[in-house]
């Protein structure tokens, strides 16, 4: 099952769900969070990413209690509800502001994840940490951005390993986009960087993912080496120690950013939005969330409306005390007696 829609509706139908359980407050970071999250994710809805993130952390908590607590008390716990995704809560939006948060840092959630049990661990926390809590609390605001630091100059060149090949960053698929042109500087740099051999580097990122055009990795590679790199390559897709993916071709939705088609995302005075090859298919699909959740709920926003009654009932009660107790007139000594 691909990490991003192949179609329209299935955006459609996971930007509703966002649109019914999160509030559009929240909702509108997407557009700033599509260019600045890790790239495995960036054609990703916000629900299903927000998905991979509670799938991880789930994972992330049981790991921490088997190692801190219990074996047995590991297989009950999660961390986080079951049926969480299922109507608004607070629950759902702190997972989402983690999420949005590990995205605004470019942070893998895996590695993100890994490193918060490890660093709660070490300093014998209490209770495993809550999804915000995994950047620390207001105790480990200077050691816990130290920490990261040191954890994912280690790290991160792992995740692009680990990193599967995306059809949308294969050469096959290449279309321009700031994104994809954004991810062979990342491949590239991370090239230049990594100590092992120019044939095991090249062939991972131009050959075994597609991710890299050779053109643009040949001249990194000495002259006097690279027919020998070349040889390698040419040896280990021979004998099948190299095996290529097959041709995958996507277009349309399963390129677009993150933020598509989330209407409090989408903004017209926004030049990412003005400059988005995908603006027509953002508002078209943002025009059909909307008509749907006013056909079904009678409004296009139905948790600001519900909030906003609530509020409005609170207000309205308020006020009913104050007259009541203005009525009541000053009490004195003798109202006790």
């Amino acid at each position: 099952m691909p990490l991003y829609n192949i179609s329209e509706a299935e955006r459609l139908i996971d930007n509703i769900r966002a649109i019914r359980t999160i509030m559009p407050e929240v909702l509108a970071r997407e557009r700033q969070l599509a260019n600045s999250k890790w790239f495995a994710y960036r054609f990703m809805s916000p629900l299903a990413a927000t998905k991979l993130f509670a799938e991880l952390y789930r994972k992330g908590v049981k790991a921490y209690v088997r190692e801190h607590r219990d074996i047995e008390e590991a297989e009950k716990a999660n961390g986080i509800a079951d049926n969480i995704f299922s109507q608004p809560s607070g629950s759902l939006t702190q997972l989402w502001k983690a999420r949005q948060r590990a995205d605004e840092f470019c942070l893998p959630y895996d590695a993100l994840i890994d490193f918060a049990f490890h660093f709660v661990g070490r300093r014998h926390w209490r209770s495993t940490p809550r999804p915000i809590q995994l950047f620390g609390s207001k105790n480990s605001d200077v050691a816990w951005p130290l920490e990261i630091e040191k954890y994912l100059g280690d790290h991160l060149p792992m995740a692009l390993s680990r990193m599967s090949a995306l059809p949308q960053y294969q050469t096959e698929n290449y279309h321009d986009l700031s994104v994809q042109n954004e991810f062979r500087e990342y491949v590239l740099e991370d090239l230049k960087s990594r100590s092992s051999s120019w044939s095991t580097k090249i062939a991972n990122a131009c050959v075994g993912k597609r991710h890299l055009p050779l053109r643009l990795a040949r001249p990194l590679v000495p002259d006097a080496e690279w027919p020998a790199i070349a040889s390698v390559i040419r040896t280990d897709l021979d004998v099948g120690l190299l095996n290529p993916p097959p041709e995958e071709h996507v277009a349309g939705i399963s390129l677009a950013p993150a933020c598509i088609g989330i209407p409090s995302a989408r903004d017209e005075s926004s030049s990412d939005c003005r400059s988005c090859p995908f603006n027509a298919s953002c508002r078209s699909l943002g025009e059909s969330a909307a008509k749907h959740l006013a056909d079904r709920f009678g409004t296009a926003s139905p948790l600001a409306d519900a909030r906003r009654e609530y509020e409005r009932k609170k207000r309205i009660e308020r006020q009913k005390r104050f007259r009541e107790r203005k009525k009541m007139g000053p009490l004195t000594g003798e109202a006790f007696a």
